[in-house]
C-alpha cells in the first residue's frame, strides 16, 4: 500500500481526474487530497499545466479523501 498527498499550491483551482473511473474533482487553492493505492503494481500520476491524472495500479485499487477527511466516492 502507498499513500501520498496532492496539494494545490497554485493561484487557481486545478482538476484531478481519477482513472479508470473518470471521476473528476476540483481541488481548490491551498487544499489537498490524500490518495491511497493498494496492490502490487505501479500506479500513474500525470501532471499537466491544467490538470492531474491519477491512475490506479493495475490489478489494485485506489481510495481518496479530501482535506475534511471525507472519502471521495467512486475513484475505484
Amino acid at each position: 500500500m502507498a499513500r501520498f498527498t496532492i496539494e494545490n499550491n497554485r493561484t487557481e483551482p486545478m482538476e484531478i481526474i481519477f482513472e479508470p473511473s473518470a471521476v473528476e474533482i476540483t481541488l481548490e487553492v491551498n487544499k489537498g487530497v490524500l490518495i491511497e493505492w493498494e496492490g502490487d503494481e505501479i500506479g500513474e500520476i500525470v501532471l499537466t499545466q491544467d490538470y492531474v491524472v491519477v491512475g490506479s495500479p493495475a490489478g489494485g485499487g485506489m481510495r481518496a479523501w479530501d482535506d475534511d477527511g471525507d472519502e471521495i466516492l467512486g475513484v475505484l
